[in-house]
């Protein structure tokens, strides 16, 4: 007896009938079965080209008994696949983009770390337990630092791994979304504004000692260049004397604005910095030094090693300020440079209104809101309780 062929809508591809409920492929040989999938027939793979095994995927499906395997799969699963497959998908965020740049290298060191303590442990075993253990076994290994932050950072990785587990039906939940342990105290948190110049005439002591240096005097002009803009040392760095319009050190027309390119993906938010009349002298300073110093390199901050290809180095000032520590009488660091220029903004307001205020009483009811909501974050004043 003749088999019966069928042939599908599209026409391209045709299936022989073996017997009951399975199907072969006459171009591929993949034999196929015939559900009903909301009410009409449609073909589904078996995956495989040998009728045996063809039969027994068959009967898996029709008992149920595939899903009954799926379900012991994901319960076998140990937490070192979740990781394997979040590396391998290029550990995507809660939208699903591939992390770039320095979240990219902490959740790749984070995965390695979480790999070598937790891997060999099966999802369903993750426990508040657990996870005491493993911070006790990390600050044993810990060589800077109490290690209560780097747990916590290493544990939000862990949590993003078992969600993208979730995504690709791995598992059902992720056990740790709720009820995370954070290791890290807020009280024991220094802020970078404790590690900032208190005023100006700290700021131009600390500046006074870099430009003493020849191989610093670049940091000094940093320092100083951060301190009036609140530019990151990142966003800074990129300034260019030989600069187009609308590219990072431009100055606009009227004199009135520099142009800037913001870090952390916030290129076209505020692009402009005010010039007022301290970075207009401060321009005009920096202007005749770059020319006097390196009047070939196109940075706003030439490299000491080599000027004319290297902007300086992003650790650079903050190693500066490392080695200067004992001169300076106390520890500063690069980054509070944008709280120093919002508390000096916030002081100016002050000066203002129309009756005179110290920074530590309660706001005035004239400051601007955004104004309040700086001195709040930055520490301006004391928050009045009553």
């Amino acid at each position: 007896m003749k088999a019966k062929v069928e042939v599908s809508k599209a026409g391209a591809a045709q299936f022989e009938h073996v017997e009951a409920g399975i199907y072969r492929n006459l171009d591929s040989g993949t034999y196929f079965e015939r559900p009903k999938v909301r009410g009409k027939r449609t073909w589904r793979s078996l995956e495989t080209k040998n009728l045996k095994h063809a039969r027994e995927e068959l009967h898996k499906r029709r008992s149920g008994l595939k899903v009954i395997e799926a379900e012991k799969a994901k319960i076998n699963l140990t937490v070192g696949d979740i990781l394997q497959r979040y590396q391998k998908d290029g550990y995507p965020d809660r939208y699903r983009q591939l992390r770039q740049g320095r979240t990219l290298e902490g959740e790749t060191n984070n995965c390695k770390l979480l790999m070598k303590f937790l891997g060999k442990y099966l999802g369903t075993e993750i426990s508040l337990a657990l996870l005491d253990r493993y911070h006790a076994r990390r600050k044993e290994h810990i060589t800077r630092g109490t290690g209560d932050r780097s747990v916590d950072m290493e544990l939000n990785t862990l949590s993003n791994a078992l969600l993208w587990g979730m995504r690709c039906d791995l598992i059902q939940h992720n056990p740790i979304n709720f009820r995370r342990p954070r290791y890290c105290s807020a009280k024991n948190v220094r802020h970078c504004r404790e590690f900032m110049p208190h005023d100006t005439e700290a700021l131009h002591e600390v500046a006074s000692l870099l430009f003493a240096d020849i191989r610093a005097e670049t940091l000094g002009w940093q320092m100083m260049f951060e301190a009036f803009t609140g530019l990151r040392t990142c966003e800074a760095l990129r300034m260019r004397m030989d600069a187009q319009p609308y590219e990072a050190g431009w100055i606009t027309n009227d004199g009135k604005s520099l142009c800037v390119r913001r870090a952390k993906n916030q290129e076209a938010v505020n692009p402009f910095v005010r010039i007022h009349e301290g970075l207009a002298a401060w321009l005009k300073a920096h202007r005749e030094w770059h020319q006097q110093r390196y009047p070939d390199s196109p940075w706003f901050f030439p490299n000491y090693r080599d000027p004319d290809n290297k902007c300086a180095n992003s650790g650079a000032l903050g190693h500066a300020l490392k080695l200067r520590r004992e001169k300076i009488g106390r520890k500063l660091r690069a980054t509070p440079c944008v709280h120093f220029t919002l508390r000096r903004a916030v002081h100016m307001e002050f000066l203002t209104c129309k009756s005179p205020m110290k920074l530590d009483t309660p706001p005035p009811a004239k400051l601007s809101r955004r104004c309040m909501a700086v001195c709040r974050h930055i520490g301006c004043w004391k928050r009045d309780r009553n």
